[in-house]
């Protein structure tokens, strides 16, 4: 399993592309400003997710009471997807 650690605001986390797709099942895809990451919902169709929205919500998932947004920023959820092996893309 692909993981990669890192640190926000002080504080360590870890993720894996699996806390990334469970992230996506659970999420509306929201207004895509620069970044978006494509991944396949239950039923194998493409959706677009902000890079931010879609860390932003498995690190809440993962991290209930530790993640705040403090230095949470595009270009960090851009290197955490790139580090997991995922295509980060610009519109």
């Amino acid at each position: 399993m692909t993981t990669v650690d890192f640190i926000l605001g002080g504080r360590p986390y870890k993720l894996s592309r699996a806390n990334i797709y469970q992230a996506a099942q659970e999420l509306f895809p929201g207004t895509i400003v620069k970044y978006y990451v494509i991944l396949r919902d239950s039923g194998n169709n493409e959706r677009r997710f902000p890079i931010k929205q879609i860390v932003r919500h498995a690190l809440q998932s993962e991290f209930k009471e530790r993640f705040v947004e403090e230095n949470f920023t595009a270009h960090r959820a851009r290197d955490i997807l790139r580090r997991l092996g995922f295509e980060v893309r610009e519109s």
